[in-house]
């Protein structure tokens, strides 16, 4: 599930803190925030060429399988964020049990992922935390 919000230019990126601190207010089931450093990243790709710039992590305590995760990644420009978002969506088409909501913010050039064990309206409670993200 790939949803793009529309065609406005980029914001300023709110950072990683920022970001952390709009999704604790929120009221969403979130639990153990983490804004990652390139480090700490799982993936070893925060701040490489082409790569992320921001990541934060976090956990939604509706969720109790292992795949319990959620994240933000914010690029440098919506190139970087939709070949994500494709490079993400493909591994879930091709091995289905890493099938995650995946939705976009051209606005924060922003790639929002959420657990697939969500069911449909709690992932658009994300969707709709992103759109509102300023």
């Amino acid at each position: 599930m790939l949803a793009a919000c529309g065609g406005a230019p980029a914001a300023k990126p709110l950072g990683g803190a920022g970001i952390a601190a709009s999704l604790q207010a929120s009221g969403l089931p979130v639990s153990d925030v983490v804004v990652h450093t390139a480090e700490s990243d799982p993936n070893k790709l925060l701040g490489r060429p082409n790569q992320y710039t921001i990541k934060v992590n976090w956990t939604d305590t509706r969720v109790t399988q292992a795949d319990s995760d959620a994240t933000i990644e914010v690029f440098a420009d919506e190139a970087g964020m939709k070949q994500r978002a494709a490079y993400v969506e493909a591994i879930g088409k091709n091995a289905p049990m890493f099938v995650q909501y995946i939705y976009t913010s051209a606005k924060h050039t922003a790639v929002l992922r959420v657990p697939r064990a969500l069911t449909p309206d709690q992932a658009k409670e994300y969707e709709e935390w992103l759109s509102k993200l300023s």
